[in-house]
């Protein structure tokens, strides 16, 4: 699962990259308006976007973000574009994260680690996060309960998430499901904007000047067409390692156990 803002699987790297929801799809019930798996979400193919409430896991102008973040997992080996570091997995796309102001909601992304769960994800890349506001408690038990290994980024402030008051969350929770990773730069070092604690922080990857697809967008980030681009942070790490957790426990998927 890519927990972010939505992927756009239009993308060629991204084409056929699409996780498929089995209890909506064949026999034309990709569109039939009937919530046929019976889980409150009508027509929900490929995902969820819990901002709007709707099916469409991309929306025009948007979701740059999670669509980079899905080429680095994901990116078909077909000799054009980039290529995923796992290219034969399949990616849901959960959005809950968003240029406009219904997204990035707490209560939106334990929504999207619920659905997750309750199809038995094993993997998420979470590349987001935020400073502590006090009672995180409802988000720490939604990821402690998933049953899944919860890579995220540590964070872009350049701070200790061991002690700093803007440790980033989730990243920073004491659970052991929690694969938390830092940004290093071409030559293996730390990132200058990457969080980092010898506690909070468990790995680092690359994630400065990472190419990837992205969306044609005009937003609040500035604007540009279709294709690839070079993009830092942890951010970018991040899924650098969910594609390694992802090629590892497909040779050896007890490694995928809950702890």
């Amino acid at each position: 699962a890519v927990i972010d803002d939505g992927v756009d699987f239009g993308r060629p790297d991204l084409a056929g990259q699409a996780w498929v929801n089995p209890g909506e799809s064949g026999g034309g019930r990709e569109g039939n308006g009937v919530d046929d798996d019976g889980n409150g979400h009508i027509d929900d193919v490929n995902g969820w976007d819990f901002c709007h409430d709707d099916k469409t896991v991309h929306d025009v102008n948007d979701d740059f973000h999670g669509t980079h973040v899905a080429g680095t997992i994901a990116a078909r080996l077909d000799g054009a574009g980039i290529v995923g570091v796992a290219p034969d997995v399949r990616v849901m796309a959960l959005k809950f994260l968003g240029d406009d102001d219904d997204c990035g909601w707490d209560y939106q992304a334990i929504d999207a680690i619920a659905y997750a769960t309750s199809f038995g994800v094993r993997i998420s890349n979470n590349s987001w996060g935020g400073w502590p506001s006090g009672d995180d408690s409802a988000l720490y038990t939604a990821i402690a309960n998933s049953g899944m290994l919860f890579v995220t980024s540590a964070g872009n402030d350049g701070v200790n998430n061991d002690s700093s008051p803007m440790r980033s969350i989730p990243a920073s929770f004491d659970l052991p499901n929690i694969l938390s990773v830092a940004a290093v730069d071409n030559r293996g070092l730390l990132a200058s904007f990457s969080n980092y604690g010898p506690t909070t922080v468990d790995v680092s990857a690359p994630g400065v000047s990472i190419a990837s697809t992205v969306p044609a967008y005009t937003g609040t980030y500035g604007s540009w067409a279709a294709g690839h681009r070079y993009l830092s942070g942890t951010s970018m790490a991040s899924p650098h390692v969910t594609g390694i957790a992802a090629v590892l426990g497909s040779q050896v998927p007890s490694l995928l156990d809950s702890p």
